[in-house]
């Protein structure tokens, strides 16, 4: 029970930037959400993650929800800094 609640737990904080990810590529260009932001949660998830594979070995669905949430707030760190011309 206890690994069901820290497995849903991982799973909202992983997907919570899809949806920011999903308007910010949408639009071509950062939506309001703080570079700083963006940028201490997309190393937070590499460094975090790096840090548990280092400490417990290779666990897949932990680095399924770290990719994730890399990949999403990498994209929003991505068009603020090169937003999609029109």
């Amino acid at each position: 029970m206890i690994k069901l609640l820290g497995l849903l737990a991982g799973f909202c904080f992983a997907y919570c930037g899809c949806p920011a990810a999903y308007a910010t590529a949408k639009a071509g260009k950062s939506i309001g959400t703080p570079v700083s932001i963006a940028w201490m949660i997309f190393l937070g998830a590499i460094l975090m993650y790096a840090y548990m594979f280092l400490s417990y070995g290779f666990d897949l669905i932990l680095a399924i929800n770290y990719i994730v949430e890399a990949i999403s707030w990498g994209i929003i760190v991505l068009y603020h800094y090169f937003p999609r011309k029109a």
